[in-house]
């Protein structure tokens, strides 16, 4: 992934699939800043705030969690499951 992005100079894509390997990896703060480079780059992606809301969750965050879902769900409705 380290070498897709750097020849990619921005694709978020990359970034949020980077956080799922690095999260099976036990690598959750830095999942956390790939999802945030991935939403810095596309705002407006449900898929990253859904996918970050799960890694907080998973981090025991759930106020933040909620936050971050409620983003997801303005979005598109239909992407984000039920918190």
């Amino acid at each position: 992934f380290n070498k897709a992005i750097e020849s990619e100079t921005l694709n978020e894509h990359l970034y949020n699939r980077k956080a799922l390997l690095l999260i099976q990896m036990n690598k959750l703060d830095e999942a956390m800043e790939c999802y945030d480079k991935a939403i810095s780059i596309e705002p407006n992606c449900a898929l990253f705030y859904y996918n970050k809301t799960k890694l907080l969750k998973l981090q025991g965050k759930t106020t933040e969690a909620k936050e971050i879902h409620n983003k997801a769900i303005k979005l598109d409705p239909i992407t984000s499951c039920d918190f």
